[in-house]
């Protein structure tokens, strides 16, 4: 399973209609219309968003 996949089931498991990723804070849902993050997680790196967002290693390379 991937790391996404894992946050999506337990997103659906607490009944949530949203998951919110935001580098330095930990993964939060919507579950019946409130904000509350998902316990267990630390608050999220750029380099962990790049990897929920399929990208493996993230390239610096040409950003600035």
């Amino acid at each position: 399973m991937t790391p996404v996949q894992e946050l999506l089931q337990k997103a659906v498991a607490v009944g949530a209609s949203d998951l919110h990723l935001t580098v330095a804070a930990p993964p939060v849902v919507r579950a019946r219309g409130r904000l509350a993050p998902l316990e267990g997680y630390e608050p999220v790196t750029r380099g962990s968003l790049w990897r929920y967002a399929g990208g493996g290693q993230q390239n610096n390379a040409g950003r600035t």
